[in-house]
């Protein structure tokens, strides 16, 4: 929580959402010895989820991840976390 203020009850909350899933898909059989590919150039070229949030009051625009990581295991888990 940052920019508190409690005369008009308002604050900004920062936080981070992991989400994973499987997509058998994205399997491989890479034999390199890292556990899993590190993605981000290719956030825009896999399925990712929409994710929504409802909010009340006001709120900043745009509400795009500032940061991000993408994983991708061998057996096709993705690995998904936003800032």
């Amino acid at each position: 929580m940052s920019q508190l203020n409690e005369k008009i009850n308002k604050y900004e909350v920062e936080f981070l959402l992991q989400q994973q899933w499987y997509d058998p898909r994205l399997q491989y059989s890479n034999q390199s010895q890292y556990e899993y590919l590190n993605a981000i150039h290719h956030h825009s070229d896999i399925w990712l989820p929409d994710t929504y949030f409802i909010m009340h009051g006001d709120f900043k625009d745009p509400l795009i991840p500032v940061h991000f990581s993408l994983r991708i295991y061998r057996n096709g888990s993705v690995v998904y976390l936003m800032r």
